[in-house]
């Protein structure tokens, strides 16, 4: 408002420019939102009274741009808190499912290198024939009496061996040659933190405003200035009063005169 045109002109006028302000100050209406009633707009209403639309316009716009600035700058300083604390939680859950894939991946192969080992020393080439529904080992495995284990029983470590050496070495060989699968949040949580990173590295180009025209200027449909029934009434009671007092005054100096003689 210091740098508005009508400010300029209120001091031109012959205003100081703190009697200025306060005038601006005074054509200025702030409406805020009652939210304990019911069909009210949510947004705040500013208005801004001068004697043209053109100098209300160019003052409520310099208003408006300044609220614009303290406010964009307040809300990007808030969200480059807010995503920089979502990029800090996403590498901390993308370390932390990397960190478990990697364990899982080393136990993984530490079983399998045992079970090669066992199946080796056992004789067990291939994996174990089915017959009748269960898992046999081959007749050169202990005794000639087939030993029937239930298909469940290859989910436990203990019986990886039974697998046989050739599907033991494919599977061994298999994953450590090549990259570890992670799982899908893992890839999501990249993706997220570079989203993320290249709003943050954009971050002076943000454009918003939070306040904006919602109707132009105009000139008022009623004369604000000057009231002509206000004068009407006060020049009609004021000119009665000092009719009255110009009538008593007249008959008390014909009264005065009348006593003199």
């Amino acid at each position: 408002l210091k740098q508005s045109a009508l400010l300029k002109q209120l001091i031109n006028e012959g205003k100081t420019e703190k009697q200025a302000m306060i005038a601006l100050v005074k054509a200025i209406s702030v409406i805020k939102p009652n939210v304990s009633e019911r069909n009210t707009t949510n947004y705040v209403s500013v208005t801004f009274s001068a004697e043209s639309p053109n100098i209300a316009q160019k003052a409520l716009q310099k208003f408006i741009d300044f609220i614009n600035h303290d406010v964009r700058q307040t809300m990007a300083e808030d969200l480059v808190v807010e995503i920089e604390s979502k990029i800090n939680t996403l590498k901390i859950k993308k370390e932390s499912l990397k960190l478990f894939s990697d364990t899982a991946l080393d136990v993984r192969l530490k079983n399998l290198e045992k079970a090669y080992l066992i199946a080796k020393n056992a004789g067990i080439k291939e994996y174990s024939k089915i017959h009748n529904g269960a898992l046999v080992i081959p007749s050169n495995v202990g005794s000639e009496v087939g030993v029937k284990l239930k298909d469940s029983r290859l989910s436990d470590d203990g019986f990886l061996f039974m697998l046989g050496e050739n599907y033991l070495l494919a599977q061994i060989n298999v994953l450590k040659g090549n990259k570890v699968i992670y799982p899908e949040a893992y890839y999501q949580a990249s993706l997220k933190i570079d989203l993320l990173s290249d709003l943050l590295s954009n971050k002076e180009n943000l454009i918003f405003d939070t306040f904006h025209y919602q109707s132009s200027p105009s000139f008022p449909l009623q004369r604000d200035k000057p009231r002509r029934a206000l004068i009407v009434l006060i020049g009609t009671f004021s000119g009665g009063v000092l009719g009255i007092l110009v009538a008593l005054f007249m008959t008390a100096l014909e009264a005065r005169k009348t006593r003199l003689r």
